[in-house]
């Protein structure tokens, strides 16, 4: 079959671990037999042996700072909606899908999916939750502004175009054949009237084959406990807890430790935590963006993976991952999470920045061996079993053919 999946961002272009899953399912689709093409926005460049086709000719809806946005919103809002529909047309045309996949669209016109509807079998695979969200414009009107010269400019524009933004009529899309990486995410999707309650769950998964051959190494006498943090640097996802947590440990226990953040996001929040780390002499690394080919590896170094995030992650891959790794878990349960870890069981939890309760959480992982091994070793378990990103290509395949069939 050929199959078109639609995605606001595709690596290279990416922003995080729904973007590399597109990736990945496309590559897994193409590997069994099918014609895979992406539409996704501009930026990045392909391999020119890549069996997935790669459209790149989608355009954002906000894209840069107050002028940008500005000048989008005052002259060119509804020509690059237009140019969008025009290029789903185009691609439709020259690929001649049987059907297409929805993966992100958020920074996306709706008109988009709307037109996918129109044109052909579209199903939609719900890794988070823009359905739900105003358009980007929108959102970035309700912003508060990044600098005091920016406020009161910023206060105009919002006075002037939100009234008329909210006044529009969105695109009335059916989200028929749809289905979720969570059952968290179909609750909150269902409750918001986008989706049915019995929409299938369809988890997220990981290449288990990348960590068959990765091991936790045992912690040597006198040689520090390795925490890790594996994801963005941005404030929903909570790292400054562990820097918090991280001073209370010292307080109440001799035993060494050492932490690596690997990721990048936000240069400001970044130089917080630098800031904080510095002046509290805390022992942290910061490891930068890591690529996903050497990932494994990296968290292969560590005995511990902190998971802080304070948003309703609908199923992190980082918890997927470290927990693949055969590190012990520790982590809040926002969203999709507490559907794999499992206090007592796969990992340890605490509260949703709750400094003190991570901290108690990071004692006894560091100072019990035997529970940390245990937490360990099911935590492993469980990926391997339940969380393949085998299962995942699994769903979507059936998903896509059942829809394709009923024409």
């Amino acid at each position: 079959m050929r199959y078109l999946l639609l995605s606001n961002f595709y690596p290279p272009n990416g922003r995080g671990g729904y973007e590399q899953l597109c990736h990945e399912v496309a590559h897994a689709l193409c590997a069994r037999g099918h014609k895979i093409a992406v539409l996704t926005t501009r930026g990045g460049i392909d391999l020119p042996d890549d069996p997935v086709r790669v459209y790149r000719e989608l355009k954002l809806e906000v894209n840069g700072g107050l002028l940008p946005t500005a000048l989008r919103l005052a002259i060119d809002r509804e020509k690059i909606a237009r140019q969008n529909v025009a290029a789903l047309d185009c691609i439709v045309a020259d690929f001649e899908p049987d059907a297409a996949l929805v993966w992100g669209m958020w920074n996306v016109s709706r008109n988009v999916p709307e037109r996918s509807e129109k044109l052909l079998p579209t199903a939609y695979y719900f890794c988070d939750y823009w359905p739900t969200l105003p358009n980007a414009y929108i959102q970035r009107l309700r912003e508060p502004a990044r600098h005091a010269a920016a406020s009161l400019p910023k206060k105009l524009l919002t006075r002037w175009f939100l009234p008329r933004l909210m006044a529009e009529p969105a695109p009335k899309l059916a989200f028929r054949n749809a289905a979720c990486v969570s059952f968290a995410t179909r609750d909150r999707l269902s409750q918001a009237g986008i989706i049915a309650e019995q929409t299938p769950v369809i988890y997220n998964g990981i290449d288990t084959t990348e960590f068959a051959d990765v091991v936790s190494p045992a912690v040597e006498e006198n040689s520090p406990i390795r925490l890790i943090y594996a994801g963005r640097l941005v404030p929903e996802k909570g790292v400054h807890t562990i820097l918090e947590a991280l001073v209370l440990v010292r307080e109440c226990l001799s035993s060494p430790f050492e932490l690596m953040i690997i990721g990048a996001g936000s240069a400001d929040y970044e130089h917080q935590l630098r800031t904080f780390a510095a002046t509290k002499s805390l022992p942290v690394t910061f490891a930068g963006f890591v690529p996903r080919p050497v990932l494994p590896e990296f968290l292969g170094r560590g005995h511990i993976l902190v998971f802080p995030s304070q948003w309703e992650e609908p199923l992190s891959r980082a918890v997927f991952e470290g927990m693949a790794a055969g590190l012990a878990v520790v982590g809040t349960t926002t969203g999709g999470t507490g559907e794999v870890l499992v206090d007592g069981e796969t990992g340890l939890t605490f509260d949703s920045g709750d400094a003190a309760g991570l901290a108690e959480q990071l004692v006894r992982l560091i100072v019990d061996e035997s529970l940390r091994g245990k937490l360990a070793a099911r935590g492993r378990e469980i990926i391997f079993e339940r969380f393949d990103i085998v299962r995942t290509v699994d769903g979507l395949e059936s998903l896509l053919t059942t829809m394709t069939r009923s024409r």
